[in-house]
């Protein structure tokens, strides 16, 4: 189809939005989960690698093995998201 194919090389890291809620999470007002965003790292990309954008955590599905290492290797840091 011509569209270039982005495989996860690698989960850089991980925040929850500061101003921006988990469409997931259906509580309403403070009590809602901000959104999980990752910067990810891709396989043939070295120019977006350089300074990758933050991303809605369900751009990793399908990549869970790369995020299960990224949280154990990094515990303190945001997520992982409870629908993994």
């Amino acid at each position: 189809d011509g569209d270039p194919e982005w495989i996860v090389q690698e989960i850089a890291d991980s925040r929850w939005a500061p101003r921006e809620a988990d469409p997931s999470d259906t509580r309403r007002g403070k009590h809602r989960r901000k959104l999980l965003q990752y910067k990810i790292k891709y396989s043939g990309f070295p120019d977006w690698n350089k300074n990758p954008q933050w991303q809605p955590y369900w751009d990793t599905v399908g990549c869970r093995g790369l995020l299960e290492a990224y949280h154990s290797a990094n515990p303190t840091k945001a997520g992982p998201h409870p629908s993994f």
